[in-house]
This record gives structure tokens, sequence and C-alpha cells, in this order.
């Protein structure tokens, strides 16, 4: 498996299979994951709902419960 940018080689390549193939997709779908968490959480710090109270918290948990009728 290789990475590269622009049909240039970018990382190193190395050969893949069986559990090595499995441990490195898993991996590279953990970081994936890891980076889509900080992603929303920066989002969500740019938004200021760093700053929201319980209450305001609350209220929107109970709309959204009321959405779906859950």
């Amino acid at each position: 498996m290789g990475f590269t940018v622009a049909r240039k080689p970018n990382a190193p390549l190395m050969p893949l299979s069986g559990k090595t193939r499995d441990d490195t997709i898993s991996a590279v779908r953990k970081t994936k994951a890891v980076a889509a968490v900080k992603s929303m959480q920066q989002k969500s710090l740019n938004l200021g709902n760093d700053k929201m109270s319980l209450k305001e918290i609350n209220a929107i948990i109970d709309t959204a419960r009321g959405k779906t009728g859950g």
C-alpha cells in the first residue's frame, strides 16, 4: 500500500497481506474517526457551545426528542 500526491510517491510503500493489511486498515479508520471527533469538537468550540447552560442543553435535547417521537 502506498500514498501518492500528483501521482508521485508521498509515503513509504509496504506490502500488506492478511493480518497486516487488516491492522493497517483498522489503524487508518481509527485515525480518521479521531480526526472527525476532533473536528466536531473544534467546530462546537468555535460556535460557543462550551458556554451553554445546562438549561439550554436540556431544551435542545427535549426539542430533538419531541421531533423523533421518542
